[in-house]
């Protein structure tokens, strides 16, 4: 009896566990994306982290969320992803024209920054064909990133 007791209390805490949906809440001093929402986020530690969307925005924080700073506002550009491997060095992913978003002509698939995203540059040294654009990726070390191309188009590093 008491071994039925316990599986039906356990079953029933983990089916009202089930039951209880969590919210999802815009927190006070976050930046809202101009089309659909951010795509990509990456932290380097509890207080610095960016963020990117295809509405071709980055955004930086370096109080844990309190407070965001836009670094980059290119309309004409989809950030997809993006991803540091320490406080000054990263990068950001554009899908590139030709993709489902009719808006983006921005033909720079892949941008670095030395500078913890002040300043972006074009990334010309991609080791085999170039993609079209780039939907995923992460950076292993400071001369590795792996990466994932885009729907639609040539898409492979």
């Amino acid at each position: 009896m008491k071994q039925l007791l316990l599986v039906v209390l356990i079953s029933t805490l983990y089916l009202s566990s089930l039951a209880q949906t969590g919210k999802w809440e815009v927190l006070p001093n976050s930046p809202v994306a101009p089309y659909f929402h951010h795509d990509d986020i990456h932290f380097y530690n509890k207080q610095i982290g960016w963020i990117c969307n295809i509405s071709g925005e980055i955004w930086k924080t370096t109080d844990g969320e309190d407070s965001w700073t836009q670094l980059l506002d290119q309309p004409e550009t989809s950030f997809r992803t993006i991803t540091f491997t320490d406080s000054l060095h990263g990068w950001v992913g554009n899908l590139g024209p030709g993709s489902w978003l009719t808006w983006t002509q921005d033909t720079t698939i892949l941008y670095a920054t030395e500078d913890g995203g002040i300043t972006w540059n074009n990334v010309k040294n991609i080791v085999g064909p170039k993609p079209t654009g780039v939907y995923g990726m992460q950076a292993v070390n400071d001369t590795t990133i792996y990466g994932v191309g885009r729907f639609g188009g040539a898409s492979f590093f």
